[in-house]
């Protein structure tokens, strides 16, 4: 982003009905638990009570798991350079868990690499022209609760934030209530660049909505 953003950056205030808000079709392909889903649908019928327009929208070849999985080979390949000496000199100061990303992503072929890349690209550049005709993408922030700390990182948490990382948008995650065991669950909110305020004047509008319930 521009250091020297102006004043003109920042997006006039909306009329509510013509906020538009797309659900990702592409997300179904996630294995999302019961208590998120039904948290997800209440939120999208409070931003349809509203008054924002709600509608499914797609993203051609995106698959969330696999362009994750691309994403992060290309951070454990960068990564498996920078710690290159460590690696091979001082194993032992790195966690085992550590050691075997780097390893993965130093043998990692160039094809395979090169593949990976090609994936992020194309998924940012359709993640961008998307969100031309939206206000925002709305998701949950992750397909599961939040996990406990004795608990293993679900591989899939990043599914659904990822996006934003690929295609340098801004997103924001909001509470969206707790499961049966009290564990939280998170909303989040996707734009297109420098659409910060929007963001925001979504979030707040459904947070305010929310604490009335």
């Amino acid at each position: 982003y521009d250091l020297h953003c102006t004043e003109s950056r920042i997006p006039a205030p909306k009329d509510v009905n013509s906020f538009r808000l797309g659900v990702l079709q592409n997300y179904e392909k996630s294995s999302v638990a019961p208590a998120i889903r039904e948290a997800f649908d209440r939120a999208l019928k409070s931003f349809s009570d509203l008054g924002y327009r709600v509608g499914g929208v797609s993203l051609q070849d995106f698959d969330p798991a696999y362009a994750r999985r691309c994403g992060l080979l290309m951070v454990e390949a960068d990564a498996a350079l920078v710690h290159e000496k460590d690696l091979s000199e001082r194993p032992e100061m790195l966690s085992e868990q550590m050691r075997a990303m780097l390893n993965y992503g130093r043998s990692a072929s160039a094809a395979k690499l090169a593949k990976a890349e090609r994936v992020v690209a194309l998924t940012a550049t359709g993640a961008q022209r998307l969100l031309e005709g939206l206000d925002a993408i709305v998701s949950p922030t992750m397909p599961q609760t939040a996990f406990r700390f004795d608990e293993p990182v679900p591989d899939n948490q990043g599914d659904f934030t990822a996006l934003a990382n690929f295609a340098g948008c801004p997103a924001i995650s909001m509470p969206m209530g707790v499961d049966a065991e009290g564990m939280p669950m998170g909303l989040q909110l996707m734009g297109p660049a420098w659409s910060e305020h929007r963001l925001l004047e979504i979030a707040r509008a459904f947070e305010t909505a929310s604490t009335k319930k």
